[in-house]
């Protein structure tokens, strides 16, 4: 049986430690699903961009995307779901996550 692809899509603005956390335990569970993670950045100011640029760098399944402005939860799913398909990224299932 082929294991699940599941496409999540988390909104980041200054979510910090809550948000390290969730990555991590993103990526941790990424086996035997495949996941892809794409992480629309809202202009956070809490240094939590650099977090993210670093786990980006280690590891494929995720994609971070940066936002000019302050766009919102829905529509920085919105935004995050377009990449996914701009990327060509297969998925199932979809998990919109507000960290």
């Amino acid at each position: 049986m082929k294991p699940a692809s599941i496409l999540v899509v988390t909104v980041n603005w200054n979510s910090g430690e809550k948000l390290k956390d969730c990555i991590k335990s993103f990526i941790a569970a990424s086996k035997p699903c495949v996941i892809n993670l794409i992480v629309v950045d809202n202009c956070s100011e809490d240094g939590s961009e650099k977090f993210l640029e670093d786990m980006q760098e280690q590891h494929d399944c995720l994609s971070l995307v940066r936002s000019s402005k302050n766009i919102g939860f829905g529509n920085g799913c919105n935004l995050g779901v377009e990449i996914a398909k701009l990327k060509g990224i297969e998925y199932e299932f979809i998990i919109f996550l507000n960290p």
